[in-house]
């Protein structure tokens, strides 16, 4: 309003104007406030009684009313401010919170990579194994087909050396009665 002044051809005749005008519009927003809504600057300049007399009682029922809820109010006031605080509270440990998930799931994607790889060691492992597992049970039953000759081997071994043993015995019991010179059989016979 005042930077407006400047723009009249002679701001210097309004300087007391502006300041009445001022006064008058916040008067007139505090009797509507009142409930009156029919007061004008001419109520302040030439006031008649039985208005003057309703505008006043406006005004302290006005007051009396806000006296009655100002307590209520700054009761309301001091638990909207400790809700804002609470609020804020929850909002800065919000933030904190999805931080911490940001970094847990950035986390959980660099090891996402390590698990992949750990697994298709795995896979390999196991591919391995199992391949190693058939070769071992053709393995055992290869050892357990040359125990089996082995077992049959032993047996005609000593078999033989049985019989061997016995074809000497035999040997030797013949040899004795072999007759080593021509006129023994000779005189044998």
């Amino acid at each position: 309003v005042f930077g407006a002044i400047d723009a009249l051809e002679f701001p210097e005749l309004h300087d007391d104007s502006i300041g009445t005008l001022a006064f008058g519009r916040a008067l007139c927003r505090l009797m509507e406030a009142a409930g009156v809504a029919d007061f004008s600057l001419h109520d302040i300049s030439k006031p008649d009684p039985q208005r003057l007399r309703r505008h006043l009682s406006a005004l302290i029922n006005f007051a009396k009313f806000r006296e009655e809820k100002l307590s209520m109010y700054q009761e309301l006031q001091e638990n909207a401010d400790v809700a804002n605080e609470k609020r804020s509270e929850l909002d800065q440990q919000n933030a904190k919170l999805k931080a911490e998930l940001r970094r847990l799931e950035e986390a959980q994607q660099k090891e996402a990579a390590e698990v992949a790889s750990v697994e298709a060691q795995c896979g390999t492992l196991t591919q391995q194994i199992s391949d190693l597992n058939g070769e071992q049970n053709t393995i055992q039953e290869d050892v357990r087909q040359m125990k089996a000759k082995t077992t049959e081997l032993s047996d005609t071994l000593a078999n033989t050396k049985f019989a061997l043993v016995n074809a000497h015995q035999e040997a030797e019991r013949l040899q004795t009665q072999i007759v080593q010179s021509p006129d023994k059989l000779a005189a044998l016979v």
